[in-house]
């Protein structure tokens, strides 16, 4: 059975060009750090039913064509254009400004990948602007996402084996799943029970991370949330004690 996807199959390119901050970004958030593995053919377009049949042959893997995706334990953006840090001068909940910010500001965050030279490739950068495109970035993503899913799917069918990321063990579990997918926004109410999951999955993965980037996003989006103004506040701690995580000032 192909693995469902969001989208319809497209290239890169036929994603039109935006470069607008995005106010709400949808988002991984780990319960632990992962390194997983996927096809590179992934990047440009959603699979086949071809593809996954020589996709699960193990006699027929190309490893050189397999990739690797780094997720940090809690949140990981996902191609969001967004800022990083540039608001370590608010002062207190609900007095961050509600405008985007400056362009100046923004740049795109998803997670290290082996196949980061891909995605600054051609289908994905703008011809006229030749700047990488956020929303072809964040599409790419999806299908690596939706295809690990598709495969613990297929796993549990067709062998028996039990999920390992986005299904919580025995259908329940306090902690929730590994792996959750939504838009932040949900993570900073706590309104569903995903939300309340993945909030205190973001909140334990800020003490250890090593993504300057990542953790830089989480803090701005916190700062203009008065739900996860303590999630900024712990960002800050953790730059406190690793401020390479942010960018130095020039000499």
């Amino acid at each position: 059975m192909p693995t469902p996807q969001s989208d319809p199959a497209r290239e890169p390119a036929d994603i039109p060009a935006s470069f607008d901050w995005d106010r709400d970004p949808v988002v991984l958030v780990s319960r632990r750090p992962r390194n997983v593995a996927f096809p590179g053919g992934l990047i440009h377009r959603d699979p086949t039913a071809a593809d996954l049949k020589a996709w699960r042959d193990p006699t027929a893997r190309n490893v050189a064509n397999e990739h690797k995706l780094n997720v940090g334990a809690g949140v990981n953006f996902l191609g969001a254009l967004t800022s990083a840090w540039a608001l370590r001068g608010v002062p207190g909940p609900g007095q961050a400004p509600r405008s985007a910010p400056p362009d100046t500001d923004l740049m795109i965050v998803n997670p290290d990948t082996t196949a980061s030279a891909m995605l600054r490739g051609p289908a994905f950068v703008d011809r006229e602007t030749r700047r990488v495109v956020p929303a072809r970035v964040h599409a790419a993503l999806m299908r690596v996402l939706d295809w690990l899913k598709g495969e613990e799917r297929h796993l549990e069918k067709e062998r028996g084996v039990q999920p390992l990321l986005f299904t919580a063990d025995d259908g329940f579990d306090p902690q929730g799943p590994e792996f959750a997918i939504m838009p932040l926004s949900e993570v900073f109410t706590q309104r569903t029970d995903r939300g309340r999951y993945a909030y205190a999955a973001a909140k334990s993965g800020i003490e250890w991370c090593k993504s300057g980037s990542h953790l830089g996003a989480l803090h701005d989006y916190a700062c203009r949330d008065v739900s996860a103004w303590l999630l900024a506040m712990d960002a800050r701690a953790r730059l406190g004690r690793a401020p390479s995580l942010a960018p130095q000032p020039r000499a």
